[in-house]
């Protein structure tokens, strides 16, 4: 259990404490006096668990993650709790996708990076767009019209989700511009590497 524990107090780390309740991030092993003389695992997991579901991977096919544009993964819970549809999927390096098939004890997720994921995101500019997966490993992107008259884009620029929609939290750092491609003398595409891996880990939560 205390992978666990270490991995559930990592997921909640990357989730701004606006959005859920309040969680005490210290190493499980540094309970102090403060702790009330209690292991910070036992007081931290108890209140981890009211807002996330802890998975592990039950089915990942990374050869179809590398050739294809079809980015999906399947996971288990760890706890009695039911999964739904539409509900934010992270690990410990921020937000991986949303879940989308449940079948019993084992629900199928999509990652941002599949093409058919949209993900409403936000520059520190206030710029907002609705990124889509590239169909490719840990990108995302946002077609913009110049027109508009928005154009101050730069590489390595940070991107946030926005809230927008409903199903992210808002003020969760996505990734950052990795390149700018000029589609036309109108329209640019901006191209985002994420910042989460669903390779870096087995251990994922999914947001109640």
């Amino acid at each position: 259990m205390m992978e666990s524990g270490n991995g559930l107090i990592l997921l909640m780390k990357t989730i701004p404490s606006n959005s859920c309740t309040q969680i005490t991030n210290k190493p499980l092993d540094q309970a102090g006096p403060s702790d009330g003389g209690r292991a910070v695992s036992e007081v931290d997991i108890e209140k981890i668990n009211s807002v996330l579901i802890p998975s592990k991977v039950a089915s990942f096919d990374v050869n179809q993650y590398f050739c294809c544009d079809k980015h999906r993964i399947f996971l288990k819970p760890e706890i009695d709790d039911d999964v739904n549809s539409f509900k934010v999927l992270i690990n410990s390096e921020g937000i991986i996708g949303q879940t989308i098939k449940i079948n019993k004890d084992l629900f199928e997720a999509i990652l941002l990076s599949d093409k058919d994921h949209l993900i409403p995101i936000q520059d520190e500019n206030n710029f907002y767009c609705e990124a889509k997966g590239l169909g490719v490993p840990k990108k995302i992107f946002c077609d913009v019209d110049l027109t508009l008259g928005v154009n101050s884009f730069e590489v390595n620029q940070k991107f946030l989700s926005s809230g927008l929609g409903g199903i992210f939290p808002k003020g969760v750092a996505i990734g950052n511009i990795s390149e700018i491609k000029e589609l036309s003398t109108k329209e640019v595409r901006l191209i985002i590497e994420l910042n989460a891996d669903p390779l870096s880990s087995n251990f994922f939560g999914v947001l109640k």
